[in-house]
């Protein structure tokens, strides 16, 4: 189900409320789709601005995933625009079972990840989303 112009609030809201409930226990057997690219809708807007840039849409993109971790950014050539980094994990990655193992950190607009003991998971499982405030 696509969910059109969420607001960032929200985004935030699940974000903060996941960071902070989902990370004491991992929901075990999880194995979530790939992320979908897809054509744009009819009716979706050539461009539109926010907090000053200009933004052209390209692809549709629906994703159910975990969030692996969040970093926010106040200072920075990009800080006012894209102020959110998301690093969200998927299949394997949102397996608890795995994650339980999993130590994630984030710099500088990418999001590294370790493991305890051998990982079978395909590091394609995982990327790092920017929401746009609107």
């Amino acid at each position: 189900m696509m969910r059109e112009n969420l607001p960032f609030r929200t985004c935030l809201f699940a974000v903060a409320v996941c960071v902070g409930a989902c990370q004491a226990s991992w929901p075990q057997g999880l194995d979530l789709p790939d992320p979908v690219q897809s054509p744009l809708p009819d009716g979706t807007p050539a461009e539109f601005q926010a907090n000053g840039a200009r933004y052209v849409p390209k692809v549709a993109y629906e994703i159910e995933a975990v969030v692996l971790s969040t970093m926010r950014y106040r200072v920075g050539k990009h800080a006012r625009v894209l102020p959110l980094d998301v690093a969200l994990g998927w299949g394997p990655m949102s397996d608890g079972a795995l994650l339980e193992k999993l130590r994630v950190r984030q710099n500088d607009r990418y999001f590294f990840w370790s493991m305890s003991g051998r990982c079978l998971c395909p590091a394609a499982t995982s990327n790092t989303t920017r929401p746009i405030p609107t």
